[in-house]
């Protein structure tokens, strides 16, 4: 498990991992940041299975 890195986004902080090399982001801080309302499952239900 790697560990958490937060990055300042305006006035909040999004929390990224990394996973294989790649950058994570948190599902939840992105979808704050965006200002979309509702459970983050709902904005990433169109991901495929491997990327959420």
């Amino acid at each position: 498990m790697s560990q958490v890195q937060q990055f300042h986004f305006g006035l909040m902080d999004l929390r990224v991992l990394e996973r294989e090399g790649q950058p994570w982001f948190v599902a939840v801080d992105v979808c704050t940041a965006l200002g979309l309302q509702g459970f983050a499952s709902k904005h990433t239900a169109r991901l495929l299975s491997d990327n959420a």
